[in-house]
């Protein structure tokens, strides 16, 4: 067998392993949109190299160079570039089916977590409602249901015990003090360094759903935002 037929043997095998991977990656739980982009674009990069090299050295006939040189193009400079547009357009999706499914029950990712004004701010609120809370918007959040499986499981995987944490709950927000109530209580059973929970002010505009804030001194701030879209 010559070298050109093993080298095309073995492109044939490795470049369509590399375009299922990557199509593959984007269906993961979480997917894998970056390491999909490089299968795909490695695929892109074998292919129009072993294909740069025979168009130079092949005798074939110019029929056949035209012919292979078209096709590979055409996978080259419109697959690659459709299908990491593909890629690009489910992970804006899942991005958005991500926000919009954690209904408040997931913690957010972030790097820019939401701003405590801690100049107003109420301790040890025992009872999880005090004077002028609000009480509206979705079904109330609670540990005890279903979607709250995986929120605990991140909570005991995520968060380390050897931190001082406290959970701030959106100061007047009856739902959000009750259930951040129900989280300091899990956290606390669970072996938690907890600190008394909180309710504050926040800057910037409405805070909703769950998010982490590592504080200035060591210390981490588990923030209760609204249920209300």
């Amino acid at each position: 067998m010559e070298l050109f037929e093993i080298a095309w043997a073995t492109v044939g095998v490795v470049v369509p392993v590399l375009i299922g991977l990557g199509f593959a990656m984007v269906g993961y739980s979480p997917p894998e949109f970056t390491a999909a982009r490089w299968c795909l674009l490695s695929s892109a990069i074998i292919l129009g190299g072993m294909s740069m090299i025979w168009l130079v050295n092949t005798e074939q006939p110019f029929a056949i160079r035209a012919t292979v040189g078209l096709a590979v193009g055409l996978a080259v400079f419109i697959g690659l570039p459709e299908s990491l547009r593909w890629v690009s357009a489910r992970e804006s999706i899942n991005s958005t089916n991500k926000t919009t499914k954690d209904n408040g029950y997931k913690m957010a990712e972030e790097k820019t977590p939401p701003i405590i004004d801690h100049s107003v701010k109420s301790y040890n609120q025992s009872g999880g409602i005090t004077a002028h809370t609000l009480n509206v918007g979705p079904t109330p959040r609670r540990l005890s249901d279903p979607p709250t499986a995986e929120l605990k499981a991140q909570i005991l995987r995520e968060l380390p015990r050897d931190k001082p944490i406290t959970v701030v709950a959106v100061m007047g927000d009856g739902e959000a003090i009750q259930f951040a109530q129900e989280i300091h209580s899990f956290m606390k059973t669970n072996g938690f360094n907890m600190r008394e929970p909180e309710q504050a002010v926040f800057t910037g505009g409405a805070v909703k759903g769950l998010h982490r804030k590592d504080e200035s001194d060591g210390s981490i701030s588990f923030i209760v935002g609204t249920n209300i879209p």
